[in-house]
Order: C-alpha cells, then sequence, then structure tokens
C-alpha cells in the first residue's frame, strides 16, 4: 500500500497511536525497531556531511511511503518527551540524531527548547557518546550543562555552525570534559569538530607560552576547525593548537579555507597522522619542507580552488616529487586547484616514482596545464576536469 499527500502524516500519526497503545513501554517497541533496522546507519549519519544528508531528505521526499517503524517511534517520543527509565547508548544517540535532523538551521526553534529536550537525558540512566548538535541553536549554558553530565561517556563532539556559542564556548568544553579526570579513565572524546564555529577559539596571543587552546587531557584523534581566520593572519597559531597529547594521539586534522599555517613546523610533532587536510589555505609552499616529515601521512589534501592558494609553487616538479617521495604511506592525495602537476606534458613529472605504486586517489581538478587529461596518471581513482 503506498501513502500519498496529507495521507501519509494522518497514517503515521495513526501508526503512533496504536503503537503506544499496544506496547506499555515504547522504548522497548524502538530497541525492537532498532536490531531490525541496522541502528548502526542511523547513527553513522551523524557524521556525514550535511550536503549528503540533503540529497536523503530529498530522495525520502519524493518517496510517498510512511515512515519506517523506527523512526515513528522516535519521531512520537521526541514530540511527547522521554519517560524516566534508562535508555541504552544506541537509543540516546539516535534521539539525539533525530532531533537535530529535524531542527538543524531552524530560525525559529527556541534555545530552551533544545535545553528542555537535552536535559531528559541523564547520566545514570542514560549514556550518550554521539553530540552531534551541528547547526542547531544551542547555547553556553546548555552545552557545558550537557557536557558535563555526559563527561565520561561522551567520544564525538560536533558544534560546528552553532551560532550563539560565544567565545567562552571553547574553556567551557575544555573544563566540562576535564573536571574530573581519573588517569586510569580519562576523558573518552576522540572527535571534536568545531567546523564554522572558529569564533569560539579564545584569543590564543594571550595565552601563556606553555598553554594551548585545547586541554592536553583530551587524548582527540580528529581535529576539525574550518574557516578559522585569527586577527593577525601571521600569528603562529599553530604552536597553540598542537598540545603535547595530539603529539601521539591526533590522527585527523582538518584546518580548510584558514589563515596561512606559517612554515607548519609544530605539524612535524604529530607522529600518528594519518590525514592532513589543508583545503583553500594559503601560502602551503611555504610549510612544504615540514609537511613532508609526517611520515605517517595516508591522505594529504593540499587543494584550492583561488589561484592565489594554489600558484605558489615556484618549483612544482620538485616540489611535487618531494612530497611523494619522503611519505611512503600517502595512498590519496589532492592537489585540485594548484600548479604542482607542473608543465604541459604526456606525464606528471612529479609523480614519476608512483607509477609502480599507484595512489587509491588523486585529486587533479582544475590544476594548471590541465593535469587531468595526461596519457599516464598513477591513481586508481581520478577526479578531475577529463573524468
Amino acid at each position: 500500500m503506498r501513502i500519498v499527500g496529507h495521507n501519509r502524516a494522518v497514517f503515521s500519526q495513526y501508526y503512533a497511536d496504536i503503537i503506544t497503545e499496544l506496547v506499555p513501554d515504547l522504548t522497548a517497541c524502538i530497541t525492537s525497531a532498532v536490531t531490525d533496522q541496522h541502528i548502526h546507519e542511523d547513527i553513522l549519519m551523524a557524521t556525514i556531511s550535511d550536503s549528503a544528508l540533503a540529497a536523503k531528505r530529498g530522495a525520502q521526499l519524493w518517496d510517498n511511503s510512511p515512515d519506517s517503524l523506527l523512526h515513528t517511534c522516535v519521531r512520537y517520543v521526541l514530540r511527547e518527551g522521554l519517560r524516566p527509565m534508562s535508555l541504552p547508548r544506541e537509543i540516546c544517540d539516535l534521539l539525539i540524531h533525530v532531533y537535530r535532523e529535524t531542527h538543524m538551521n531552524d530560525s525559529e526553534l527556541m534555545t530552551d527548547s533544545l535545553s528542555k529536550f537535552l536535559s531528559q537525558f541523564r547520566a545514570n540512566n542514560s549514556r550518550v557518546c554521539l553530540a552531534n548538535f551541528a547547526d542547531l541553536s544551542i547555547n553556553d549554558e546548555t552545552l557545558v550543562s550537557f557536557l558535563k553530565e555526559h563527561s565520561k561517556s561522551i567520544t564525538y563532539l560536533d558544534v560546528s555552525n552553532c551560532r550563539q556559542l560565544t567565545s567562552r564556548a571553547l574553556t567551557l568544553i575544555n573544563t566540562a570534559l576535564t573536571r574530573v579526570v581519573d588517569p586510569c579513565h580519562p576523558s573518552p572524546l576522540r572527535t571534536l569538530i568545531i567546523g564554522r564555529s572558529a569564533h569560539i577559539l579564545s584569543d590564543f596571543e594571550k595565552l601563556s607560552s606553555n598553554s594551548y587552546l585545547i586541554n592536553s587531557l583530551l587524548a582527540i584523534r580528529k581535529l576539525v576547525i574550518h574557516e578559522w581566520n585569527p586577527i593577525d593572519a601571521s600569528a603562529p597559531y599553530l604552536k597553540y593548537l598542537i598540545n603535547s597529547e595530539m603529539e601521539h594521539s591526533l590522527q585527523h586534522l582538518d584546518l580548510s579555507n584558514g589563515s596561512a599555517i606559517g612554515d607548519g613546523s609544530p605539524l612535524e610533532q604529530l607522529r600518528s597522522l594519518k590525514t592532513l587536510i589543508l583545503y583553500n589555505c594559503p601560502e602551503l609552499h611555504l610549510a612544504i619542507n615540514n609537511i613532508v616529515k609526517i611520515t605517517t601521512l595516508r591522505c594529504l589534501d593540499i587543494s584550492a580552488t583561488d589561484d592565489r592558494c594554489g600558484h605558489v609553487y615556484e618549483e612544482p616538479n620538485e616540489q611535487l616529487a618531494l612530497i611523494v617521495n619522503s611519505l611512503p604511506e600517502l595512498t590519496r592525495l589532492d592537489i585540485s586547484g594548484t600548479n604542482l602537476a607542473g608543465d604541459r606534458c604526456e606525464y606528471i613529472r612529479g609523480l614519476v616514482s608512483r607509477n609502480a605504486k599507484p595512489f587509491d586517489y588523486l585529486g587533479l581538478f582544475d590544476t594548471a596545464n590541465e593535469a587531468a587529461y595526461r596519457r599516464t596518471i598513477p591513481a586508481h581513482s581520478v577526479s578531475g576536469d577529463a573524468t
């Protein structure tokens, strides 16, 4: 049976009413639905890009079938509120994910509405691991209250594009997640996505020489900061960002659309780094000599959309060869929008050494001299003008 038009909403409500009448414990129903619907797929949606999420929504818009049992139950709980009961991690994470999915970028959403929703999750009966608040109207007080409550369980925190957060927010995050640190049980936070909320980063120039923007008690593996442009663009902000713990823990660093990183010397301290994304960061030619010292790198993105960022390499063939010869573990490289592919010829001179060991992925979109059209490209997958 297919439900069309306004009848779909009526059917979904009718569906929810039947569920609540037949199932005394709605949580048990959700748990059963979770098992049937493979909850991991839903939870992973918390980490996908907004564009992918929008695509999924678009596909659902044209699908006239009623909501799944899982989402019908979840939306009912979001509307009616939670009962005072113990909830497993999977249910908590899914409820927060669906709440965000239905309220993100909602200009009419009141902050107290989000605060009321989050206050239902108590550490003594509800374990939350994935805290994805990107694009929500969350303020400092609501965020810090939630983090304090779940400081021993949160592994993933995303506050990208949370415009109501202030410059105090990062300090509050540091304090909330490290206020009670047991050496045997440190903070479980592994992913911190500041994203397009770079305004929460405090004025690092006021920090002492041995202080850092992120508390060294947080063993973060993935850090994402976009569009971070300090007032003094020439300030060496990396040395205040990379702390002693990150030297061993950080595996993924994304500083896309940020300010120049100078010579990038603090990066060479990152002994476990596997992914480095410096998309649209200016003056990267000044940092290449230190970037190539991160021999653990498997993925490197130094692409650009602006000639002022990408067409800056005076000896492109030599610098590209230096990158690929110095990073033996590299499997994914994006040099889109740059002049690193060198002069026009049948092959890319700087990549000759990788002919016998092709990249899994090579980004060549909008490179100088149309590198994507070269006859010999050492990569299994290529993105570019000719693909």
